[in-house]
């Protein structure tokens, strides 16, 4: 069973239409289901237990950007 958060509980709600591959949404929705909680309480559990370095950056982020092309020069910097 889902549980749903109660209502009014969120602070200052705002829609969130983002377009994402089907299967990443549906894999989404999947987690949430397993883990008893909505799309939207999954969604907000996961930003917040996002790891970041001193500047703010995801420790991951490095790997969302594509270096194949750069030039070994590029990629020393």
């Amino acid at each position: 069973m889902v549980q749903n958060r109660a209502w009014g509980t969120v602070q200052n709600p705002v829609p969130a239409t983002y377009r994402i591959a089907r299967a990443s949404r549906d894999r989404l929705l999947e987690l949430a289901h397993a883990a008893g909680v909505t799309g939207p309480a999954f969604l907000e559990a996961l930003i917040a237990r996002v790891e970041c370095d001193e500047n703010g950056v995801p420790v991951w982020a490095h790997e969302l950007h594509d270096t194949s092309e750069e030039l070994p020069i590029d990629k020393a910097a």
